[in-house]
């Protein structure tokens, strides 16, 4: 191979790779298909964007059954000026509001000016409805068949939409502490006759078969808990995890348009990889060196860019 092709396809790789990881630097994420039955509440999760109050501007509206409600604000250029959420619910400087945000139908309020002008309200978009099912199983015993529950004991508020019940478990003597939360979903908790947790399942581990505990429907409001002390083809004895109190499932008031979409989608980094790799392997120090700085100043620039449409949008303001 003569040192004249080498150099060009040296050169041609490390263009390759520069522009790859240029990317990866600069793009945010990208989104690919998940089954909300898989273990993940990308089902249970909507968005709609609507004319925010500033003329040209949008809103962002974002309703999770876990994440909760989040609304982004954007200007003309589709830049984030200000995003109010459940750990952050006001932006009183930029005009927005979310109300009810420990519900399943939150309300968005914003305004394009301050005190005493009047909030425009709009309801987040609602959730799915397999996000807002009923349980099923019914009973009174400790019976043993699929559909059968462990009966209704007491049921406790033990936190703003958090509440708790706790059955007899199909082992005898033992117990399960059955936790409904909006926030952080179902919990439940066998424990044995001196009262020591010997198993957990909650969203995150939604199956214990050794155990035999299970949850269904883990990222609803309704969620069902299923346990089981044979073992095998035994049935599995469901029992519905207790409600929710009324107001952390109200229904939102207000209008408001815009288009919206239920999403099945979450969303991961891009890794630099593929050109990357192949850019970089089999190369020296210098060669490296030189795919490293062009990616900077490839990433440098485009900071560079989104610097200038800031500033200018300040000197228009």
């Amino acid at each position: 191979m003569s040192a004249v092709l080498a150099r060009h396809r040296l050169t041609l790789r490390t263009a390759v790779a520069t522009a790859a990881l240029a990317g990866a630097l600069l793009t945010p994420a990208v989104a690919f298909a998940a089954d909300g039955q898989s273990g993940t509440d990308t089902h249970c999760t909507a968005t709609q964007t609507i004319p925010s109050a500033f003329g040209g501007w949008t809103v962002d509206l974002t309703n999770s059954l876990s994440a909760g409600p989040q609304a982004v604000l954007k200007d003309d250029k589709g830049k984030t000026m200000s995003t109010v959420d459940r750990a952050h619910p006001e932006d009183l400087a930029n005009g927005l509001k979310i109300k009810n945000a420990d519900t399943t139908s939150p309300l968005f309020l914003d305004r394009s000016q301050g005190d005493p002008a009047p909030w425009r309200q709009t309801p987040f978009p609602a959730l799915p409805k397999g996000c807002l099912g009923t349980g099923t199983g019914s009973g009174s015993g400790t019976g043993t068949g699929s559909g059968s529950s462990a009966g209704t004991g007491t049921v406790t508020v033990i936190g703003k939409c958090t509440v708790m019940r706790t059955i007899p478990s199909r082992f005898g003597g033992w117990t399960v502490d059955l936790t409904n939360s909006l926030r952080k979903g179902p919990k439940a908790v066998l424990r044995d006759s001196k009262g020591k947790a010997v198993s957990t399942v909650d969203r995150n581990r939604p199956e214990d078969t050794v155990n035999g505990l299970k949850i269904e429907k883990a990222y609803s409001t309704a969620p069902l808990f299923l346990d089981n002390n044979q073992g095998g083809d035994s049935p599995w004895r469901t029992t519905p995890f207790p409600k929710l109190p009324k107001n952390c499932l109200n229904t939102g008031t207000g209008t408001g348009t815009g288009t919206t979409r239920t999403t099945t989608a979450t969303q991961t980094k891009v890794v630099p990889t593929g050109a990357v790799a192949a850019g970089a392997e089999g190369t020296g120090s210098s060669q490296n060196t030189t795919l490293l700085v062009g990616g900077t100043v490839l990433a440098a620039g485009g900071v560079i860019g989104l610097g200038h449409v800031v500033r200018r949008r300040r000197a228009g303001v």
